[in-house]
C-alpha cells in the first residue's frame, strides 16, 4: 500500500495523533538503527556483539520456560557468525567461553539461555 506524499504530509497536518504516531514509529527506528550501528563497530568485542545479539534473538524469537530462554529458530555457528561479521573460528571459541561461564548452551543447531539477567548483565559489564 502507498500514499501520494503530498496526501500523507496534507493527512499528518490535520491529524495530530496520526502525525504523533508517526514520530513515535521513526524514533524506535532511529534508536534500533543506532544500537545496531553501535554492535557492528571494532569497538565492541566479539563476546559483546554475540551477547547482543542473542539478547535480541531471545526477545524476538525466544521461548520463556522459567529462567530458561530457547531461542527457537535453528542457528549454526557460521549462520551467527555471518549475523554478527565476525569469523566462525572466533564466534565458536566465544560460545564456548559464554557455555564455560553457564550463561548459555548450545544444543543441536539451538540456544538456551539459562539465565537471560547474567547475559544482559554481561553484555553491560565485559
Amino acid at each position: 500500500m502507498s500514499i501520494p506524499c503530498n496526501i500523507f504530509i496534507k493527512a499528518m497536518e490535520n491529524d495530530f495523533l496520526l502525525s504523533k504516531s508517526i514520530l513515535d514509529l521513526m524514533s524506535l527506528n532511529i534508536r534500533r538503527l543506532y544500537r545496531q550501528l553501535q554492535n557492528t563497530t571494532n569497538n565492541l568485542e566479539c563476546e559483546k556483539k554475540l551477547a547482543s545479539k542473542l539478547l535480541k534473538l531471545a526477545k524476538d524469537n525466544g521461548i520463556y520456560c522459567e529462567n530458561i530462554v530457547k531461542i527457537n529458530i535453528p542457528l549454526t555457528v557460521t549462520y551467527i557468525s555471518e549475523m554478527i561479521g565476525s569469523r566462525r573460528e572466533t564466534v565458536s571459541r566465544q560460545i564456548k567461553k559464554l557455555s564455560d561461564l553457564s550463561l548459555i548452551e548450545f544444543k543441536d543447531n539451538f540456544i538456551f539461555i539459562k539465565d537471560i539477567e547474567k547475559l544482559r548483565n554481561y553484555f553491560y559489564d565485559v
